[in-house]
């Protein structure tokens, strides 16, 4: 090689590598010497291998070869080759065959830490957006929560309750579906929390949003609705006895007994219907009120009252 290429390789900032037929050095600069840690060596007549015992692989001598003899070019990205060198920088390299009567490799070496310390900071600040999504996520999970559902008992509050019930009759009035509006107190809940205490009132309470909630379907909807009153929403009824027949395995569930009573506790159930017994959420609970109310007066262990008719359980 003449003393002007000479002069022009030196001066460059990528490592420069030109590699006979056999994949020995013929010229190295003084840019890739200080990549391979070997300032101030003649490296010339060595083999490629022996300076980067890395490029010892079959997959790196087949891209020598078909660049060699087909006079293809390669680019092996500084992401897929990390271990290759044993320097703390990162530097993709370019493969390609020098013109002349022989034939020539050319490896190129370009520094590209900058970028991998760009790329490296992105995807600490991505981490670092992405915990503060996920905490944002569960943080309005838990606003939800709180504004959705009875802190207690863990179903539905009153205001859900009334949001997506007002959403279901909107649906039943365009299929013209028939819906169940349940209202169900506990009997003497009062006299519960007096004689056992509160904690024994609050699982009383829990126990029966338990009872609902294994005793309806998905579709329907179980809420708090404050206190010791619940309510269920009872979607798709082909007849008001199927709203019977959820009441009645409601019943068959509850068997909850206060200790030193021998009966469990017992509730009441009033049940109006839509469209029958009006169009809006609360004209439907207040029938069911009513029912419940009349239910609660009939006597009888377990009691249950739709709008129209009364049926008692013992």
């Amino acid at each position: 090689m003449n003393p002007e290429a000479i002069t022009v390789l030196e001066s460059l900032e990528q490592g420069v590598l030109i590699l006979d037929e056999d994949f020995c050095i013929t010229v190295a600069n003084a840019a890739f010497l200080r990549i391979a840690r070997r300032d101030g060596e003649n490296l010339k007549g060595i083999p490629l291998v022996e300076v980067i015992p890395g490029f010892n692989q079959p997959f790196y001598r087949h891209i020598f070869i078909d660049t060699l003899y087909e006079g293809r070019s390669y680019f092996l990205s500084a992401a897929i080759h990390r271990d290759l060198l044993s320097c703390q920088e990162k530097y993709n390299i370019r493969v390609s065959q020098v013109g002349g009567p022989r034939k020539l490799l050319l490896l190129e070496f370009v520094d590209v830490t900058p970028e991998f310390v760009r790329i490296h900071a992105l995807k600490e600040k991505m981490e670092t957006l992405n915990r503060i999504n996920r905490d944002l996520v569960e943080r309005e999970k838990s606003i939800r929560s709180l504004a959705y559902y009875d802190s207690l008992t863990g179903i539905a509050n009153r205001a859900f309750f009334m949001e997506l019930s007002g959403k279901l009759l909107h649906a039943a009035e365009r299929s013209r579906e028939m819906l169940g509006l349940m209202f169900i107190d506990v009997d003497r809940f009062k006299s519960i929390n007096d004689t056992y205490g509160h904690a024994s009132g609050d699982g009383v309470l829990c126990h029966v949003a338990k009872v609902l909630t294994g005793s309806t379907r998905e579709t329907d909807v179980v809420a708090r609705y404050g206190g010791d009153e619940f309510l269920v929403l009872l979607s798709k009824l082909k007849a008001k006895q199927d709203s019977l027949a959820v009441a009645e395995k409601i019943y068959r569930s509850n068997r909850v007994c206060m200790p030193d009573s021998p009966k469990p506790v017992s509730f009441s159930i009033g049940i109006s219907f839509f469209p029958q017994d009006g169009n809006r959420v609360d004209d439907l609970i207040q029938k069911a009120d009513r029912a419940m109310y009349a239910a609660k007066h009939s006597g009888g262990l377990y009691r249950v009252c739709t709008s129209d008719q009364l049926v008692v359980t013992n």
